[in-house]
């Protein structure tokens, strides 16, 4: 083996170490401080070290189950909230969200191709106006029930791809458990009030 060989296996190993130290202390900031309402601003920047990326939003079900609630997420020109209109909703039987929340894997979505056919949903326009064109959408779930959906929008040039893919599955296997246990918390907090 050459030295070459060494330094590339060495910065490699290095890396991955970088990469797993961040990742692990994204999933205990996630656990410590879901109830926090900019929990999702420091896990941008910590994400940001990872992958690069525009912007992200988490949501859950209604009590009705016919929306999802958007209860974290944080951009500058707040894409999600319309004037004169309470906390921002998504519906559940939008076919894209739909596909995203009964899928077990990411969906990437394109915009340019949404809006070439003329399908994009009305609350990625403000995304798409701002430059975001792709989207990754991650359900999440334990034991199939459906906890929330977590997105993820990249603009041109911020690389959608197996590394980044694999970041965001991770990342969201911390997210399923915190929603988790914060649905516990509320199941166990209704009950003590009761």
């Amino acid at each position: 083996m050459k030295g070459s060989d060494l330094l590339l296996i060495a910065a490699e190993l290095q890396r991955t170490k970088f990469e797993f130290a961040r990742l692990h202390e994204i999933g205990r900031y996630i656990n410590s401080n879901m109830d926090n309402s900019d929990f999702l601003t420091a896990v941008s920047v910590k994400l940001k070290s990872l992958f690069d990326f525009d912007d992200q939003f988490l949501a859950v079900p209604s009590d009705d189950n016919l929306y999802l609630n958007i209860l974290r997420y944080h951009h500058p020109f707040d894409p999600l909230r319309r004037s004169g209109a309470g906390e921002p909703t998504l519906p559940v039987n939008d076919a894209l969200i739909s596909k995203s929340l009964f899928s077990e894997q990411p969906v990437i979505t394109d915009l340019d191709f949404l809006v070439s056919r003329n399908l994009l949903p009305g609350y990625l326009l403000l995304y798409y106006g701002n430059g975001v064109r792709k989207t990754v959408m991650v359900s999440l779930q334990v034991s199939g029930r459906i906890l929330g959906l977590w997105v993820i929008c990249f603009k041109d040039g911020q690389p959608v791809e197996g590394p980044q893919l694999q970041f965001i599955r991770t990342v969201a296997s911390y997210l399923e458990f915190a929603l988790a246990h914060l649905e516990s918390e509320k199941r166990r907090n209704f009950q003590y009030t009761n």
